[in-house]
Protein backbone atom coordinates (compact mmCIF):
# COMPACT_ATOMS: atom_id res chain seq x y z
CA UNK A 1 0.00 0.00 0.00
CA UNK A 2 1.98 3.40 -1.25
CA UNK A 3 1.82 6.32 0.76
CA UNK A 4 1.91 7.36 4.30
CA UNK A 5 2.03 4.99 7.35
CA UNK A 6 -1.23 4.91 9.35
CA UNK A 7 -0.99 6.63 12.35
CA UNK A 8 -2.31 4.24 15.71
CA UNK A 9 -3.02 6.19 18.55
CA UNK A 10 -1.89 5.04 21.74
CA UNK A 11 -2.15 5.46 26.02
CA UNK A 12 0.82 7.53 25.40
CA UNK A 13 -1.27 9.46 23.02
CA UNK A 14 -4.12 9.60 24.53
CA UNK A 15 -2.27 11.19 27.30
CA UNK A 16 -0.56 13.98 25.48
CA UNK A 17 -4.05 14.99 23.86
CA UNK A 18 -5.45 15.53 27.71
CA UNK A 19 -2.21 17.79 28.79
CA UNK A 20 -2.78 19.38 25.52
CA UNK A 21 -6.34 20.09 26.30
CA UNK A 22 -5.43 21.44 29.63
CA UNK A 23 -3.20 23.80 28.43
CA UNK A 24 -4.86 25.72 25.54
CA UNK A 25 -3.55 23.69 22.97
CA UNK A 26 -5.43 24.47 19.63
CA UNK A 27 -6.24 21.01 17.79
CA UNK A 28 -4.62 22.48 14.94
CA UNK A 29 -1.41 22.73 16.80
CA UNK A 30 -1.94 19.29 18.06
CA UNK A 31 -2.04 17.68 14.34
CA UNK A 32 1.23 19.17 13.81
CA UNK A 33 2.59 17.41 16.92
CA UNK A 34 1.10 14.62 15.89
CA UNK A 35 2.76 15.31 12.04
CA UNK A 36 -0.54 15.01 10.40
CA UNK A 37 -2.84 17.51 8.63
CA UNK A 38 -5.79 19.34 10.88
CA UNK A 39 -8.55 17.43 8.23
CA UNK A 40 -6.66 13.97 9.30
CA UNK A 41 -6.94 14.55 13.01
CA UNK A 42 -10.32 15.85 12.78
CA UNK A 43 -10.93 12.82 10.93
CA UNK A 44 -9.52 10.88 13.76
CA UNK A 45 -11.17 12.46 16.19
CA UNK A 46 -14.25 11.61 14.37
CA UNK A 47 -13.51 7.91 14.06
CA UNK A 48 -12.18 7.07 17.65
CA UNK A 49 -14.58 9.27 20.03
CA UNK A 50 -11.53 8.94 22.71
CA UNK A 51 -9.54 11.65 21.27
CA UNK A 52 -12.07 13.78 21.54
CA UNK A 53 -13.32 13.01 24.98
CA UNK A 54 -9.58 13.58 26.51
CA UNK A 55 -9.20 16.79 25.20
CA UNK A 56 -12.22 18.08 26.48
CA UNK A 57 -11.54 16.48 29.91
CA UNK A 58 -8.38 18.37 29.60
CA UNK A 59 -10.20 21.72 28.64
CA UNK A 60 -12.40 21.07 31.49
CA UNK A 61 -9.36 20.87 34.36
CA UNK A 62 -7.84 23.37 32.81
CA UNK A 63 -11.29 25.95 33.23
CA UNK A 64 -11.73 24.24 36.69
CA UNK A 65 -8.47 25.21 38.02
CA UNK A 66 -8.58 28.34 36.55
CA UNK A 67 -12.10 29.05 38.15
CA UNK A 68 -11.05 28.61 41.19
CA UNK A 69 -8.38 30.16 41.42
CA UNK A 70 -10.62 33.53 40.50
CA UNK A 71 -13.03 32.45 43.15
CA UNK A 72 -10.57 32.43 45.67
CA UNK A 73 -9.61 35.94 44.37
CA UNK A 74 -13.20 37.06 44.44
CA UNK A 75 -14.13 35.88 47.81
CA UNK A 76 -10.76 35.57 49.81
CA UNK A 77 -8.91 38.46 48.97
CA UNK A 78 -11.60 40.65 48.18
CA UNK A 79 -10.31 41.12 44.72
CA UNK A 80 -13.23 43.82 43.05
CA UNK A 81 -12.06 43.08 39.41
CA UNK A 82 -12.68 39.16 39.86
CA UNK A 83 -15.77 39.66 41.75
CA UNK A 84 -16.89 41.86 38.84
CA UNK A 85 -15.50 39.12 36.02
CA UNK A 86 -17.18 36.42 38.14
CA UNK A 87 -20.41 38.08 38.22
CA UNK A 88 -20.05 39.12 34.25
CA UNK A 89 -19.59 35.51 33.37
CA UNK A 90 -21.41 33.04 36.18
CA UNK A 91 -24.53 35.72 37.09
CA UNK A 92 -24.71 37.42 33.50
CA UNK A 93 -24.48 40.50 34.93
CA UNK A 94 -24.29 43.14 31.96
CA UNK A 95 -22.41 46.87 31.47
CA UNK A 96 -25.58 48.48 29.81
CA UNK A 97 -23.30 52.37 28.61
CA UNK A 98 -25.78 52.39 25.74
CA UNK A 99 -28.91 55.41 26.67
CA UNK A 100 -31.69 55.18 23.79
CA UNK A 101 -34.41 57.62 23.86
CA UNK A 102 -37.20 57.10 21.50
CA UNK A 103 -39.17 60.03 20.22
CA UNK A 104 -42.70 60.35 18.61
CA UNK A 105 -44.22 63.54 19.45
CA UNK A 106 -43.15 65.68 21.32
CA UNK A 107 -45.54 67.59 24.39
CA UNK A 108 -45.07 70.95 21.57
CA UNK A 109 -46.77 69.48 18.94
CA UNK A 110 -43.62 68.46 16.97
CA UNK A 111 -42.01 65.58 15.09
CA UNK A 112 -39.01 67.07 14.23
CA UNK A 113 -36.41 68.44 16.91
CA UNK A 114 -34.74 70.85 14.44
CA UNK A 115 -38.66 72.46 14.49
CA UNK A 116 -38.58 73.38 18.26
CA UNK A 117 -37.50 76.69 19.56
CA UNK A 118 -34.29 77.04 21.83
CA UNK A 119 -36.42 77.24 25.39
CA UNK A 120 -38.72 74.58 23.89
CA UNK A 121 -35.49 72.17 23.02
CA UNK A 122 -34.18 73.03 26.60
CA UNK A 123 -37.10 72.41 28.18
CA UNK A 124 -37.74 68.95 26.63
CA UNK A 125 -33.64 68.29 27.06
CA UNK A 126 -33.57 69.04 30.96
CA UNK A 127 -37.01 66.62 31.25
CA UNK A 128 -34.93 63.96 29.39
CA UNK A 129 -31.59 64.56 31.55
CA UNK A 130 -34.25 64.52 34.93
CA UNK A 131 -35.31 61.08 33.27
CA UNK A 132 -32.14 59.64 32.87
CA UNK A 133 -30.42 60.95 36.13
CA UNK A 134 -33.67 59.05 38.41
CA UNK A 135 -32.08 55.56 38.59
CA UNK A 136 -28.66 56.99 40.10
CA UNK A 137 -30.66 58.81 42.95
CA UNK A 138 -31.73 55.43 43.90
CA UNK A 139 -28.49 53.53 43.64
CA UNK A 140 -26.96 52.82 47.14
CA UNK A 141 -24.16 55.19 48.78
CA UNK A 142 -25.18 57.91 45.68
CA UNK A 143 -23.04 61.04 46.63
CA UNK A 144 -26.56 62.63 46.17
CA UNK A 145 -28.23 60.69 48.58
CA UNK A 146 -25.24 61.99 51.30
CA UNK A 147 -25.52 58.91 52.89
CA UNK A 148 -22.88 56.02 52.99
CA UNK A 149 -24.19 52.68 53.08
CA UNK A 150 -21.70 50.15 55.48
CA UNK A 151 -19.19 48.33 53.26
CA UNK A 152 -19.56 44.76 54.49
CA UNK A 153 -17.00 42.13 52.93
CA UNK A 154 -18.74 38.91 51.56
CA UNK A 155 -19.15 35.86 54.02
CA UNK A 156 -16.67 32.98 53.53
CA UNK A 157 -18.61 29.99 52.28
Amino acid sequence: MAGKKQFKFKQVDYDNVFKFGSRGVREEDMAFFFDMSPRTFYRYCKYDPRILAEYKKGQMTANAVVAESLFRLATEKENVVAQIFWLKCRARWKENNEIKLTFTQNSYGHNDLSKLSENEFDNLFQKAMETLDEPRKALPGNVRSHKKEPRTSPKPM
